[in-house]
């Protein structure tokens, strides 16, 4: 599986490309890590749900393959979505609602030789390789 992000601009690329390079050890479970740490019983549900989900969903992008569905892989584009904007918060709390709207994520079949104003990263999922173009 290829996972194309760009935030169409290249000043967010080494962002991206530092999401990319730790995604496996921590960074795709950005997105529930703010609840990691209260107190309340709440948020601790909420934090087991979020890990649980994204790391079930995970799992059947490696090991059934076959059995995913497009609303699965559109689950796993949102579960990245999440995580990415969890990620860069705390540095770009200032630029994060233009971010949001211009972070885009797709799954791709290939990847062109073409330039792409540094802008994209390709992120080759089962190698764990990234390309930026």
């Amino acid at each position: 599986m290829i996972i194309r992000t760009s935030f169409s601009d290249n000043d967010y690329t080494e962002d991206l490309k530092n999401y990319w390079d730790r995604f496996w050890f921590k960074n795709y479970y950005s997105a529930s890590d703010k609840y990691k740490y209260l107190d309340d019983y709440d948020s601790l549900l909420k934090y087991r749900e979020l890990y649980i989900e994204a790391h079930d969903l995970l799992d059947k992008v490696f090991l059934d393959k076959d059995k995913l569905t497009n609303a699965d892989i559109e689950k796993f584009i949102e579960v990245i979505r999440k995580s990415i904007l969890a990620y860069i918060e705390k540095e770009h709390l200032d630029s994060i609602k233009y971010l949001t709207t211009s972070l885009s994520i797709d799954i791709v079949d290939g990847v062109e030789d073409k330039c792409e104003n540094g802008e994209v990263i390709y992120y080759f999922l089962e190698t764990k390789q990234m390309v930026i173009l």
